[in-house]
């Protein structure tokens, strides 16, 4: 069974920034979060698909 995860470009920027701002090195400066949305709000707006399947292996 093959299971197939698809997020858009805003989630892949979001995490990527987290992963870059928790760093945990407390001597380094800040790094902005990115956020898609236009009211200084920070986080993300977006969803998640998925896709099941099944692939039959013969010898």
């Amino acid at each position: 069974i093959v299971k197939l995860g698809i997020i858009d470009q805003g989630v892949y920027e979001f995490w990527e920034s987290v992963d870059a701002a928790s760093n945990l090195n407390p001597f380094s400066s800040p790094t902005p979060v990115f956020s898609n949305f236009d009211n200084g709000g920070r986080g993300v707006w977006a969803g998640y698909a998925t896709s099941v399947d099944t692939i039959v292996c013969t010898k």
